[in-house]
C-alpha cells in the first residue's frame, strides 16, 4: 500500500481538488483508493457524529464505503483543545489518527491523506503535518497556489523546510498561462536542484 499526504501552506490551495483528481485517476487505472483527513479543524455534524465536510465530499465523490466520521482521524474542537491543554497526561490523539489510517488502508492500494488548512495547523495538539507524516511513515506533497514568482519559490522552499524529511514535491496550482514558461523552465529546475 502506498500513501501520500497532500498538504499546503495556504488555505484554499486546491488540496481537495488534487485528492479528487488523483483519486479518480487511480480508480480509473484499477487501483483501490482510500482517503483520510488526519486532522480537521472545521467540525461538521454528520449523522454519524462529528466529521469534516471536505472528507464527506471526497468520500462521496470517490464512492468510498466509509462513513464520513471514519474519514477523519481527529476532529479538533474548542473542547478538545481545552481538555488537551488542561490534561496532566497528553491524550493519545496521534494514536487515534494511526487507528483511523489503519482502518481506511485495509484492502487499499493507495491512500490519500488530506492536510488541514495550512502547514501550521495541528501543532497545538501535537499533530503538526511533519509529526503525523512521520508517525504514518508517508511522504508529503505540498500544493501552493501561484500568486507571483517570488511567492512560488518561497512557498516551495518553506514547504520543504517544514516537511523535514518527508517532502515528495510541490504542485503549483492556478498558474497563469503567461507564467508557465517561468514555472517549467526556471522555477522547476531551480527547486529541483535545491532538493
Amino acid at each position: 500500500m502506498i500513501a501520500l499526504y497532500i498538504t499546503s501552506l495556504h488555505t484554499f490551495s486546491g488540496k481537495t481538488a488534487l485528492c479528487l483528481g488523483l483519486g479518480r485517476r487511480l480508480q480509473a487505472d484499477g487501483h483501490k483508493v482510500g482517503y483520510l483527513k488526519p486532522l480537521s479543524t472545521h467540525p461538521w455534524q454528520a449523522t454519524c457524529g462529528l466529521a469534516d465536510e471536505d472528507a464527506y465530499f471526497v468520500g462521496r465523490t470517490l464512492g468510498l464505503s466509509e462513513e464520513p466520521c471514519d474519514l477523519v482521524g481527529v476532529v479538533a474542537t474548542e473542547n478538545l483543545l481545552t481538555e488537551a491543554l488542561k490534561a496532566k497526561k497528553e491524550p493519545d490523539l496521534l494514536g487515534r489518527i494511526k487507528t483511523a489510517f489503519e482502518r481506511v488502508s485495509a484492502g487499499k492500494d493507495v491512500v490519500l491523506l488530506e492536510g488541514g488548512a495550512s502547514l501550521r495547523e495541528g501543532y497545538g495538539l501535537g499533530l503538526g503535518t511533519p509529526v503525523v507524516a512521520e508517525a504514518l511513515d508517508v511522504r508529503a506533497l505540498a500544493v501552493t497556489p501561484f500568486t507571483d514568482r517570488m511567492s512560488l519559490i518561497d512557498d516551495s522552499l518553506v514547504a520543504k523546510l517544514r516537511l523535514e524529511n518527508r517532502p515528495l514535491g510541490v504542485v503549483a496550482n492556478r498558474v497563469p498561462d503567461q507564467e508557465m514558461d517561468f514555472v517549467l523552465n526556471l522555477a522547476g529546475p531551480h527547486l529541483k536542484k535545491r532538493g
